[in-house]
């Protein structure tokens, strides 16, 4: 009779335990967290610091204010997770799958994200300081008003990116994807940009001052209103770019592409940027038009290709 009354009250016991079981293991993989999955989990305000994640899964885990800094998170699975105000500083992101995370307000100093993917990622108002940024994939992903100075972003694809008002100023961005990104107002203020694709980017407003875009692709870009004083686009292929009311005193323009193609359009490298790619052959015929320089100022020290003639509207200065 006595276990009887008792059985109720040892199956809840059951009941607390296996829960605090669960909850403790959790907390017990602490420092370390290698392939544990923790799919879905609440782990709000956690504190992971100095925690072995790598790849772990936390797709789609609730991370609000969690902190991981110092952290090894190599090949993780964050897909989809709410990691907005974290802190992450100085930990190792190397190759994690990160599509769709919310990152917005996260510290990310010195963080290590290369060749990582944040395809679809928000990453508004995050602090990015000292990050590599390397041959990360940034697909779509929101990026605007960041001040990403210091950081290394070389070989990363920003395809269709909003960097909308970003700081890139002084930055290595050699041999990266920002086609069809929106860069509109975008700082890149005596930055390497050279070998680069900016096919249908929206750069209007930009200032790319002093930056260095040599044999740089930028077909259909918008650069109208963008401050292209003392810049380097020797090489570039500018067909079919938007450069009304632009800057262009002191730049250097020679062996550019500013005119319509003849006869076939040759992307040459180009022919392998997906955006480009993607066109319907008659749309991308409608590319192959002469650069709209109306409005554009220039001045003495401005480079044009060879036998270049300048077109009415292009406005010289002193």
């Amino acid at each position: 009779m006595k276990l009887k009354r008792l059985l109720p009250f040892l199956c809840y016991l059951l009941v607390i335990s296996a829960c605090t079981n669960a909850e403790t293991k959790e907390n017990l993989c602490k420092p370390d967290c290698m392939f544990v999955n923790l799919i879905d989990k609440n782990l709000n305000n956690r504190d992971f610091a100095n925690t072995n994640f790598i790849e772990a899964n936390l797709r789609n885990s609730t991370l609000y204010q969690a902190n991981f800094s110092n952290s090894r998170l190599d090949g993780a699975n964050l897909a989809s997770a709410d990691l907005r105000r974290t802190n992450m500083s100085n930990a190792v992101f190397r190759g994690a799958n990160m599509r769709g995370a919310n990152l917005g307000g996260a510290n990310l100093t010195n963080t290590d994200f290369s060749s990582a993917n944040l395809d679809n990622a928000n990453l508004s108002n995050a602090t990015i300081t000292g990050a590599d940024l390397s041959s990360v994939s940034f697909i779509n992903a929101d990026l605007s008003g960041l001040d990403l100075t210091g950081s290394k972003l070389e070989s990363s694809n920003m395809q269709g990116a909003n960097l909308n008002a970003a700081n890139l100023s002084k930055m290595e961005l050699r041999a990266t994807s920002f086609s069809n990104g929106n860069l509109k107002g975008v700082i890149m203020e005596n930055s390497y940009v050279r070998g680069s694709w900016l096919n249908l980017s929206d750069l209007s407003g930009a200032n790319l001052h002093g930056a260095v875009l040599n044999g740089s692709v930028m077909i259909g870009a918008n650069l109208s209103g963008a401050n292209l004083s003392e810049a380097k686009l020797r090489g570039v292929d500018l067909t079919g770019c938007k450069l009304n009311g632009a800057n262009l005193r002191g730049t250097d323009l020679r062996g550019s592409n500013i005119s319509k193609q003849p006869d076939t359009f040759n992307l040459g490298d180009a022919e392998f940027d997906p955006i480009l790619k993607e066109l319907r052959p008659a749309v991308l015929a409608s590319l192959n038009v002469h650069c709209d320089l109306r409005g554009a100022i220039y001045d003495s020290l401005t480079q044009w290709p060879l036998n270049f003639v300048i077109p009415p509207g292009v406005i010289f200065v002193k």
